[in-house]
């Protein structure tokens, strides 16, 4: 029923979904904002290591612990990019 330009079959992996896109950015360091309840948000550091159809999961870069992220609570997934050296030498 749908005209031909229309009949493009959607996937999970496919890049027109959040989650297809997030699996490109597997192992990149990461920042990520989950609302819980009413007007809480909790933010989260680490490395991206696996992304599922309704989760998200990062890994903590100091202990190594995985946590999994509920998709839906997620509101801003941030990648970080090269870090600028911090310059020490303040001079007043």
């Amino acid at each position: 029923m749908l005209p031909e330009q229309y009949k493009e079959i959607l996937s999970y992996e496919s890049l027109q979904y959040l989650n297809g896109f997030l699996r490109t950015q597997i192992g990149k360091e990461c920042l990520v904002a989950m609302d819980f309840g009413s007007g809480n948000t909790v933010s989260r550091f680490g490395y991206l290591v696996g992304v599922g159809l309704n989760y998200l999961l990062l890994q903590d870069p100091c202990s190594n612990e995985i946590l999994a992220c509920d998709f839906y609570s997620v509101r801003l997934v941030e990648f970080l990019g090269k870090r600028c050296p911090i310059d020490l030498n303040i001079q007043d």
